[in-house]
Formats: C-alpha cells, structure tokens, sequence
C-alpha cells in the first residue's frame, strides 16, 4: 500500500527535469498520511520500512540515470 501511494505521488515526476518534485511529492504524501505512517512504523520492522524506501528511491534514481545515460557508453554495471 505504501508503495502504490508513493508511486502515485510521483506520478510522471520520475524524469531528470522533474525528480525533486516527484520526490517533494512523497514526502508530502508520507506527511499527509502521518497517522497511517506512524501506525505501519510500530507494526513491522525498521528493516521492513527501509527495504520499501530504497526500493522507492532506488527506482527514481534509477530512471534518472537511465535517462541521463543514453548518450553516453555506459555498461551496466557503470550505471
């Protein structure tokens, strides 16, 4: 559930001209969410919580780099 709402907060906001928004808007749906939020951080582990935030962040700057690689010669494992 966490993970679909952030993806909704960042909507089309994944690109390189547009991920500081993208991430401002998940930061203001965790902030309108803070009841729920606060609920799930007593409920599961801090290591439950953190592996969705990477995975949240991971994805972002993973299509940043994507994006910003495309002209470039960058292997995989360079990226």
């Amino acid at each position: 559930m966490l993970i679909e709402d952030a993806k909704k907060a960042l909507n089309e906001k994944k690109d390189y001209a547009h991920w500081k928004e993208g991430l401002e808007n998940i930061f203001e749906a965790v902030y309108k969410n803070k009841p729920f939020i606060l609920n799930v951080y007593h409920d599961i582990s801090k290591d439950q919580i953190e592996k969705v935030l990477f995975k949240l962040v991971h994805g972002l700057i993973e299509s940043i780099v994507e994006e910003r690689s495309i002209e470039t010669n960058l292997n995989e494992q360079q990226k």
